[in-house]
């Protein structure tokens, strides 16, 4: 669309200035008249008419122009380091996720989501969120947990993470759930910032490399990183924004800003990005009173690399899930 828009930009400053051109001879060759041959009434008609032409041509080319640049964006999403009250996320030690890897369905009983619980604690009768594909997410109780040990099964009311686990639920037929969905007591959110910054769908799918063998995980984590995540990016500011109130800052045009970078082991450098302020706070940096924090999807992170001849891609949470782009 850009290439487009600029496409037809130039075509509308070149028209403009073909059209305003040709009007102001024309404008030049009746005053060369009036000094020939006299006044004429009607002539002021034409005049005004070749005038209302020419300034029309110009139209072109101011509309050509702003075509040509396009609009700026008056402000970009901005996240103060020092979290608010209402954003403070739920603690590590609770938080779980549980990639499906398999499904299938007890006549009377319900539909069983089998996987990995990573990370937090699982609880029977707690009420859980399902997170497919496309930001759709589905609350369910866990009715029944059964955890797998080795070559027995055995149920429990309660289970840590990082065991095998088949939760039974009663809300979610065996059709509405998919391999690759994520169970998590997580609550998604990229969009309002009164509320903690989570992309829990793509943590679930992350966390799911270390165990699962599922042939298109791949492609799951490629398409909610492209469709649907949104990351938190640090930032330095020569001097402070100025807040609108609502989240959002105005940059003035004087204002310059730095990206702070990793560099891995072989030299390369990669541009971190994060998923969530839990994983945001592993980076042990400096004073972080001149840090902030800006939103970013992929196209934006991957535009900010492009910048930088330095940069050789981007990383998503390097200090636990270390998923290069």
């Amino acid at each position: 669309m850009k290439i487009i828009r600029k496409i037809m930009g130039v075509l509308l400053v070149i028209l403009g200035i073909l059209f305003a051109g040709f009007n102001f001879i024309a404008i030049i060759m009746e005053i060369y008249d009036i000094t020939r041959f006299g006044f004429v009434g009607v002539v002021w008609g034409v005049i005004l008419i070749i005038a209302f032409f020419m300034a029309l041509g110009i139209l072109f080319v101011w509309l050509g122009i702003w075509l040509f640049r396009g609009k700026k964006k008056p402000a970009e999403h901005e996240f103060a380091t020092q979290i608010q009250d209402n954003q403070i996320p739920l603690p590590e030690a609770d938080r779980f996720t549980m990639l499906v890897e398999d499904i299938f369905e007890i006549p009377t009983a319900g539909t069983v989501l089998v996987g990995v619980l990573v990370n937090g604690v699982l609880s029977k009768n707690k009420v859980v969120l399902v997170l497919k594909a496309n930001g759709i997410k589905q609350s369910i109780c866990v009715e029944q947990i059964e955890e797998f040990q080795e070559s027995r099964i055995r149920k429990v009311s309660r289970v840590q993470g990082n065991a095998r686990v088949g939760i039974l639920v009663r809300e979610m037929a065996v059709t509405a759930c998919l391999k690759g969905d994520v169970v998590t007591n997580i609550e998604p959110n990229t969009l309002d910032i009164n509320r903690p910054f989570e992309n829990s769908r793509l943590k679930g799918l992350l966390a799911g490399r270390a165990y699962t063998k599922m042939p298109n995980l791949g492609r799951l984590i490629q398409k909610e990183i492209s469709e649907q995540a949104r990351f938190l990016v640090l930032m330095i500011l020569d001097h402070e924004p100025e807040e609108n109130g609502d989240g959002t800052a105005i940059f003035t045009k004087d204002s310059t800003m730095s990206f702070p970078y990793l560099t891995a082991p072989n030299g390369d450098n990669y541009q971190p990005v994060f998923t969530d302020w839990t994983e945001l706070g592993k980076w042990e940096l400096g004073e972080r009173e001149q840090l902030k924090t800006m939103v970013m999807n992929q196209a934006e992170a991957e535009e900010l690399v492009r910048s930088k001849e330095n940069l050789k891609g981007i990383v998503i949470n390097p200090f636990t899930d270390n998923y290069l782009i």
